[in-house]
């Protein structure tokens, strides 16, 4: 599981994957999937997810810059590409 989707489920709470969907017209086998890890969230998507949990979008996207610097691998492209210093 990856950071942003363990606080995804914590969002969800007691919440069905059904009642989510309802409301955000995000399928819940999608929904299943951002949660796993399996897949990320488009930009729009997550706005959508900000907004039903109350959250700031920011707050969910950098969940989601958390997962992808913690690789050792990803933190070099980055340095790379915006050329910075270690």
């Amino acid at each position: 599981m990856t950071i942003l989707g363990e606080y995804l489920k914590e969002l969800r709470g007691s919440l069905s994957f059904g009642d989510v969907q309802k409301d955000t017209g995000i399928s819940s086998s999608l929904l299943h999937r951002y949660e796993n890890g399996s897949v990320v969230p488009s930009p729009e998507k997550l706005e959508i997810l900000a907004s039903f949990y109350e959250k700031p979008y920011k707050e969910l996207r950098l969940k989601y810059y958390q997962d992808i610097f913690s690789d050792p691998r990803e933190r070099e492209v980055a340095r790379e590409y915006f050329n910075l210093t270690p």
